[in-house]
């Protein structure tokens, strides 16, 4: 499990922009926004919660904004002991990225190259704050996560609605080992700098840690303000 520190999660703010109870839920249609593609051309859907747009999928791309390669890691001796930028897809099968993006390192997510294509960049943990507020912290698990049980593994005591379209996949992670854990029942996104945001079954919300640096998470990119 990952180290946690501190944390914002479940009931501890109300601070709504919208009364979820189960009958204003289901009159919440989704507001895409367009498509981006990134620099290997891999395409994401977009969408706007509040004021924010951000990306329905996780990141996947292999090369920085600026077309450099970010190297990929396949070996645990190799990840744990790398101190620059890389990215590791889950128990090293390419083809979960597909489904569920690949798992970059903070040198990754941190690098001024960007790994987001260009207007966009990688979440930061006030974003991750706003996006909890607008929804409702205690109502984030079932808000923000893909409905049903195609993906995830474990079903919520009240059904996921994934109503705003923002498809929480359990992508997993992979600790600073090289191990990889989760999948099919949280998942981890970078809350840059410095932090995560996860959402599984019992526990959502975000969490600071400074010993995370070394973990393979995934990346939620969110648009620059004009």
């Amino acid at each position: 499990m990952l180290i946690l520190s501190i944390f914002i999660f479940g009931c501890e703010n109300d601070n709504t922009n919208f009364d979820h109870n189960t009958e204003n839920i289901n009159t919440i249609i989704p507001v895409y926004a367009g498509n981006v593609i990134d620099i290997d051309s891999n395409v994401y859907h977009t969408i706007i919660v509040g004021k924010q747009t951000w990306m329905v999928e996780n990141l996947k791309t292999t090369h920085f904004r600026n077309g450099d390669s970010i190297p990929m890691i396949n070996n645990n001796f190799l990840w744990q002991s790398t101190t620059s930028a890389a990215y590791c897809n889950y128990n090293n099968n390419s083809s979960f990225s597909l489904t569920y993006g690949r798992l970059y390192n903070f040198a990754a997510i941190s690098d001024s190259r960007s790994i987001c294509p260009q207007g966009w960049h990688v979440s930061t943990y006030s974003e991750w704050d706003t996006l909890l507020s607008f929804v409702g912290n205690q109502f984030a698990n079932r808000i923000l996560r893909e409905s049903g049980t195609s993906h995830w593994k474990e079903v919520l005591s009240y059904p996921a609605t994934n109503v705003y379209g923002f498809t929480a996949l359990p992508a997993g992670y992979c600790d600073e080992s090289g191990i990889y854990k989760e999948m099919g029942y949280k998942t981890f996104w970078w809350a840059h700098p410095n932090a995560h945001m996860e959402l599984g079954n019992s526990v959502w919300g975000i969490f600071w840690n400074s010993s995370i640096q070394g973990y393979g998470l995934s990346v939620r990119c969110v648009k620059d303000h004009s």
